[in-house]
């Protein structure tokens, strides 16, 4: 099971629609079954897919982390499920400190997973806590969503540094960045252009070459609980493009051609 979080130390990048449509367009794939993670204590993947309903689930994720155990995900589609959270989630940072394993408790859950699905997305919350790290711990690449914003500029030096602890404290030794996605850009706002320039300077190769430039479509898809290719195209195409250059994805491209 390839495991990818959708990361960021500042809210408003986008993570939670990228983390919800990175699962959706995967799972357009006939044989590929994707598993879908609200790790964000807020639950704003959950109100996004769930509505209301999502405070109603008594066992959630939370109740996986606390208590190491598998839980029946909700099937959103056949080949794409999810295990929610609710504001009980914001209990976990704290009360992992006094548990064994603290930040390695999702690795252990999602083995349970392994054999069953082929991708797991992880939304994560908006900071570098115990839980950001248990997703850290679990996934094999991070996706990070940006936008060309100062504040969201100077968080990406914190959360790379956070990365390389990851990597040296021995919780996630082969963890990669698989693409930082520049977002909201507008092209007519001049700091935007700055800060664009400026992220590509700092992180060159691991920028991903497509712009997501600032568009109403993803709140409108949130709306309707579904993913942005249902209202646009082109915005669906772009979602095919960037998983299409997943490393699992490329490799099994290049075995099959």
């Amino acid at each position: 099971m390839e495991t990818i979080a959708i990361g960021g130390q500042k809210g408003g990048g986008g993570k939670t629609p990228y983390a919800a449509n990175l699962a959706f367009t995967l799972a357009r794939r006939p044989t590929t079954r994707v598993l879908l993670i609200d790790l964000d204590s807020q639950a704003s993947l959950s109100e996004y897919l769930l509505g209301d309903e999502a405070y109603d689930k008594e066992v959630t994720i939370y109740n996986a982390i606390m208590e190491l155990r598998k839980i029946e995900p909700i099937e959103l589609k056949e080949n794409l499920h999810f295990l929610s959270a609710h504001d009980e989630l914001f209990e976990a940072d704290y009360r992992l400190f006094g548990m064994s394993n603290p930040d390695g408790r999702l690795k252990t859950v999602l083995k349970q997973y392994e054999h069953t699905y082929d991708f797991c997305v992880i939304d994560c919350p908006p900071n570098l806590g115990l839980l950001a790290r248990n997703a850290l711990g679990a996934a094999q690449q991070v996706l990070i969503p940006s936008k060309p914003e100062v504040s969201h500029f100077r968080t990406l030096k914190r959360l790379h540094a956070t990365l390389e602890d990851v990597r040296k404290s021995g919780l996630n030794p082969d963890l990669e960045v698989w693409w930082i996605v520049v977002t909201q850009y507008e092209p007519t706002t001049g700091h935007h252009q700055d800060i664009l320039e400026a992220v590509k300077a700092a992180y060159k190769e691991k920028i991903y070459p497509e712009i997501s430039h600032k568009t109403t479509k993803y709140s409108d898809a949130n709306l309707m609980k579904t993913d942005v290719s249902t209202l646009d195209k082109n915005l669906g195409y772009f979602w095919d493009r960037l998983a299409a250059t997943h490393p699992a994805l490329k490799k099994e491209a290049t075995t099959n051609g």
